[in-house]
């Protein structure tokens, strides 16, 4: 058996000082697309700040998911597989995530981003421009690339629920 060894704190969540610069850098990607398969990524990685879901979650959340100001949760990207599967992880994982001032607004930038693109249909997966949900490793991705870039710990998606669970308490 390997011992198993905590990781250290500064790798579990993301600061705020560094919130700010992660979220210009991914509002920088999605204007200039530099990610031309996954336009819609770096709005996903705000998303999820904003939300604290699943990286997989919110690669299969779709547009009829949304209901006023909240997002219904109840199907996952099964990245192995790469099929999205109309349940959750766990048992209390179907919920209803209360939708914040910025979760909106990068809401309405990928729908204004499909409509443009002339990919949008109230079906279809809110982080995609084609008919397939969004690539769970070209969303987690980002997170080391952000990461590198602004010289911090490398952290990963997970780092970002727990920050979003963090800046709830």
């Amino acid at each position: 058996f390997k011992p198993v060894k905590k990781k250290p704190d500064s790798n579990q969540i993301f600061y705020r000082e560094e919130l700010a610069r992660i979220f210009e850098l991914a509002w920088e990607d999605f204007y200039i697309e530099r990610n031309r398969l996954n336009k819609l990524a770096p709005l996903a990685l705000i998303f999820q700040f904003q939300t604290g879901m699943r990286a997989s979650e919110i690669c299969a959340l779709k547009w009829s998911d949304i209901e006023k100001r909240t997002v219904h949760v109840q199907r996952f990207l099964m990245r192995d597989y790469n099929k999205v599967v109309e349940h959750t992880k766990g048992s209390y994982g179907d919920r209803n995530v209360p939708l914040v001032e910025t979760a909106l607004n990068v809401l309405k930038s990928a729908r204004e981003k499909q409509e443009e693109l002339g990919v949008y249909a109230p079906e279809g997966y809110i982080f995609s421009v084609t008919d397939n949900p969004l690539s769970w490793r070209g969303f987690t991705d980002l997170y080391p690339k952000y990461c590198k870039r602004l010289g911090i710990p490398k952290r990963t998606s997970h780092a970002a629920r727990r920050t979003y669970i963090s800046m709830l308490l």
